[in-house]
């Protein structure tokens, strides 16, 4: 187990404890009493699951059919009748000036409705002109008003979730909307801002699957040296795909 996080609510502590193995785990407490004699809690038995889904409201259903633990539906608006817990995302560049969804995100970030959730996504696929279809430079000038947020303890916030993981093999010399380019500008004009994340959320839709997709989020590790989030995925053959 690693201890996450630790919340002081009145005269209680209340902690955060993450597991990444995915299996049946039991817990108990056991009390030492002041005259040394020690008293043991019943042990309780609870499964870790990671398994969510990206799904529209006409889908809802499926949350608790799949046993699905969280889902997000590319907004900052939760489904009704939903279950599992929700994970708000900032789609695209909002801002004071947006319209339609972007201003329920620009809403959304001013209101500090941020606060009722424990994660955030940020920009949907920025690498993509037909999805949040963004700069890195639009990125970063766009997170002087979620750095606030990644300030906040009990919020996570992801990086851009970009569409080509492999963005994240650094060559100064691609362009943003090819394969390599976004996330190496990214990094080095947050840096230079001094602004961060704190994980790093890809999607994955090769048609190779196996042991290339775990090399790949291993790469993307070693790129970023922070948690991974894999929102999206799915096996592709893409040049049998027709319109």
């Amino acid at each position: 187990f690693n201890l996450i996080k630790t919340f002081e609510k009145g005269n209680n502590l209340e902690f955060e404890i993450r597991n990444n193995e995915v299996k049946i785990h039991n817990t108990f407490i056991v009390a030492t009493l002041s005259n040394g004699e020690e008293v043991v809690s019943n042990v309780r038995y609870f499964f870790i699951s990671k398994k969510g889904i990206g799904i529209w409201q006409s889908q809802v259903d499926q949350i608790k059919a799949m046993n699905i633990t969280w889902y997000y539906d590319w907004s900052v608006t939760p489904l009704s009748n939903d279950s599992g817990e929700y994970v708000p995302m900032i789609w695209g560049n909002a801002s004071e000036t947006s319209t339609g969804d972007r201003k329920k995100e620009w809403d959304f970030i001013q209101k500090e409705e941020w606060k009722n959730h424990r994660y955030l996504l940020m920009f949907n696929e920025p690498d993509f002109p037909d999805q949040a279809n963004m700069s890195p430079e639009q990125a970063v000038v766009r997170w002087k008003y979620i750095q606030p947020i990644v300030d906040d303890e009990k919020v996570d916030v992801s990086s851009p979730v970009v569409a080509i993981p492999t963005v994240f093999y650094e060559d100064d010399n691609n362009d943003y909307h090819t394969v390599g380019g976004w996330f190496g500008k990214y990094q080095k004009l947050m840096a230079e801002e001094k602004y961060n994340d704190e994980f790093t959320a890809v999607h994955f839709y090769f048609e190779y699957p196996g042991e290339w997709v775990v090399d790949i989020l291993k790469k993307i590790h070693e790129f970023t040296g922070k948690k991974i989030w894999l929102t999206e995925w799915g096996v592709a053959q893409w040049s049998q795909v027709q319109n």
